[in-house]
């Protein structure tokens, strides 16, 4: 089963990582990698349970390299789900799809606070790009004949993100932190639709701005190389 594999896999990963607890860093380099543990949670359950992006943090994997008190970051999601109603009876024998994906992509700069030897903050912005795509599409016969509705919107959005991290270290190489994001960026979106039973077509474009804090929604598990 996917879900028991991917647990088996971190909880593989965790064990290797304690091991390397004792292997104390040259310098005060280093290279970190985590994973969004709020998104394995729902893996396999409800796809769609934490798909709004204005409200639970995209991002899967991040990967983030420092010097001292300064760092960089790179951050990836990519989120898809398909819902398909077959004919039956009780929606008039049609077939209903629904087809949604979405992609976010963020790099950003911070610089590190070391509250105690346990606690680390981290002040940064980070510049991201995001991407959403919807299909909704219904097939049915009205009269014998095959009629379809079929529309897709497309949104496109880019902006900045300053961000408050906070992270607990339980060993030099091993780490768990959430992050507080205020997200303002700008959006355009195009939205095509056809209706084969009126012989109607649309195609409209619209723009607009985001500016919205973003709650503490992600848990991400780290290993410091």
């Amino acid at each position: 089963h996917p879900k028991i594999m991917m647990k088996r896999f971190f909880v593989l990963c965790v064990a290797i990582a304690a091991l390397n607890v004792s292997r104390a860093q040259s310098d005060s380099g280093y290279v970190e990698v985590g994973i969004n543990t709020m998104r394995l949670l729902t893996f396999g359950n409800n796809p769609q349970l934490n798909s709004n992006t204005d409200i639970w943090n995209p991002y899967l994997f991040t990967l983030e390299g420092g010097f001292k008190n300064f760092g960089a970051r790179v951050g990836f999601s990519k989120y898809s789900y398909t819902n398909t109603k077959l004919p039956v009876e009780l929606h008039g024998f049609g077939r209903y799809d629904n087809d949604t994906s979405s992609t976010d992509f963020r790099i950003g700069l911070f610089y590190n606070v070391n509250l105690e030897s346990k606690w680390t903050l981290k002040l940064g912005l980070d510049y991201f790009t995001a991407k959403t795509e919807t299909l909704e599409k219904a097939q049915f016969k009205e009269l014998g004949v095959d009629e379809i509705f079929e529309e897709t919107n497309v949104t496109k959005e880019t902006g900045l993100a300053p961000f408050i991290n906070l992270q607990y270290h339980f060993s030099p190489r091993v780490s768990i932190g959430t992050e507080l994001l205020w997200r303002i960026s700008t959006y355009k979106t195009n939205r095509l639709a056809t209706d084969t039973r009126t012989d109607f077509d649309v195609d409209e474009n619209f723009e607009g701005k985001k500016n919205f804090i973003m709650a503490p929604t992600a848990l991400f598990l780290s290993f410091r190389f």
